[in-house]
C-alpha cells in the first residue's frame, strides 16, 4: 500500500481508536476482544496492546516511522545516539561522564534501551524546567510577549 494512503488511513482511524479506548476505560477489566472482519473467532487483547496500537496510528498519521523494540533491548552506541538525536561523539562523552551506563559484549559497547529512555526523559524534564524558569524571568522583567 502506498505510504500516503497508509498515512490517510491511520489519520482516519486515530479519533475512532481514541473514542473506543476512552469509552471502554472504566468498563473493562483490562482485556478487550477484537474481531476482524470475515473472521469467526474473537481475539482477546490486553489494553496495553491497544494503547500501543493507538500510538502507532498517531505516529503513522503524522507520517513518522515506527519501530517496536523490546524494552530490555540493548542498543549500539550509534543506535542510542540516533534515539537521543545526538552525535555518536556526544554520546561517548555522556558515557565517559557517567551520564549513561554501558555493558560490553566483547569489545562492543551496548546501552540498555531502558537507560537511554530514562536519560531522555530526564533531559526533557530538565529542559522543561529551564524553559519555565526563562518564561518566569521574562514575566518578572515584564518582557513577555502579549
Amino acid at each position: 500500500m502506498h505510504a500516503l494512503k497508509q498515512t490517510q488511513l491511520a489519520a482516519k482511524a486515530v479519533p475512532h481508536m481514541a473514542r473506543m479506548l476512552s469509552r471502554h476505560l472504566a468498563a473493562s477489566n483490562g482485556t478487550y476482544t477484537l474481531r476482524l472482519e470475515g473472521e469467526d473467532a474473537d481475539l482477546p487483547v490486553p489494553r496495553a496492546a491497544l494503547e500501543l496500537f493507538a500510538e502507532i496510528l498517531r505516529a503513522m498519521a503524522a507520517n513518522q516511522s515506527v519501530q517496536v523494540v523490546a524494552a530490555n533491548s540493548l542498543l549500539t552506541t550509534q543506535q542510542a545516539a540516533d534515539f537521543l538525536n545526538v552525535s555518536r561523539t556526544h554520546l561517548l562523552k555522556l558515557i565517559a561522564q557517567g551520564e549513561l551506563a554501558i555493558s560490553k559484549t566483547g569489545t562492543h559497547r551496548r546501552l540498555a534501551l531502558g537507560d537511554v529512555m530514562a536519560y531522555q526523559k530526564l533531559r526533557q524534564s530538565q529542559q522543561h524546567k529551564q524553559l519555565q524558569a526563562m518564561a518566569d524571568l521574562d514575566r518578572e522583567l515584564g518582557i513577555d510577549e502579549k
